[in-house]
């Protein structure tokens, strides 16, 4: 034991020296501090088999352990280099999932396609997709004016964007676990039923054009989070629909990295 102290005080250094960061250490203290550990790991194990010194095997143990997670550290990527890799990613994603997306585009746009249709070929269907408290609203959309806000009414309508896409998108894709996609659907027809009559309203007034410039700039980030969103939605129902041969809790808590990220 007191052959081997010095070279367990001088590992208790250099892990102190390397507490931040073992680019701290200079090539040769590295080198050191690799031999120092091995040496204290071969220690601890021998403390073990052939001693009954337990206050002894919980120092080493202690020191080896620090000395390993210092050594074995993750290595922090820059911040620059994480946004890249997230953004990889999230197209990496849409290409191994376009099945499911497509899938709720198809269900979204399908449905705005439907509403501006039966306005068009059904006069009488307004009084269904055009319902009382929603009159108002696209009254003053047709009016092709927008109210001068100030800037406190701006923040709060940035807030609400902030706080009410997320929402949308999470709902259309959370939903599906307890309705098996039906509900995830429903979100997405109804989301397209309004932005479709919306759309047969404005242009009945000759004011599509109104609504696209008003709506793009939002509209762009929080519709395809939502087609995105539902796709991880109906990824999430197939898998309690075709579980194949695990359980469904299983099969929908299988750790798939796109279909949480597509979420």
């Amino acid at each position: 034991m007191k052959q081997r102290e010095p070279d367990w005080k001088r590992l208790t250094q250099l892990s102190d020296k390397a507490d931040a960061s073992v680019s701290q250490l200079k090539p040769e203290e590295m080198a050191e501090f690799v031999r120092l550990y091995r040496r204290a790991c071969d220690d601890l194990a021998l403390v073990r088999t052939e001693s009954t010194n337990d206050d002894l095997a919980t120092f080493l143990n202690a020191l080896c352990a620090r000395a390993y997670s210092m050594i074995y550290r993750t290595t922090h990527r820059p911040l620059g280099a994480v946004l890249i890799h997230a953004i990889a990613l999230s197209a990496s994603t849409v290409r191994r999932r376009i099945g499911a997306i497509a899938l709720s585009a198809g269900v979204f746009l399908g449905s705005a396609l439907f509403a501006y249709a039966c306005l068009i070929y059904v006069p009488g269907s307004r009084d269904v997709l055009v319902p009382p408290e929603f009159e108002g609203l696209v009254d003053e959309w047709k009016q092709g004016e927008m109210q001068e806000q100030s800037g406190l009414d701006s923040v709060g309508a940035s807030a609400f964007y902030a706080s009410n896409n997320p929402t949308v998108s999470i709902l259309a894709s959370s939903i599906a676990a307890a309705t098996f996609g039906v509900g995830t659907a429903s979100i997405l027809y109804s989301n397209g039923l309004m932005l479709g009559t919306l759309s047969h309203e404005m242009a009945s007034v000759g004011k599509l054009g109104f609504l696209l410039l008003h709506v793009m700039p939002h509209g762009v980030t929080e519709l395809s989070g939502i087609i995105v969103s539902g796709g991880a939605g109906f990824l999430m129902a197939w898998a309690l629909i075709h579980p194949g041969r695990r359980r469904r809790a299983d099969a929908f808590g299988r750790p798939e990295r796109t279909r949480w990220c597509s979420l």
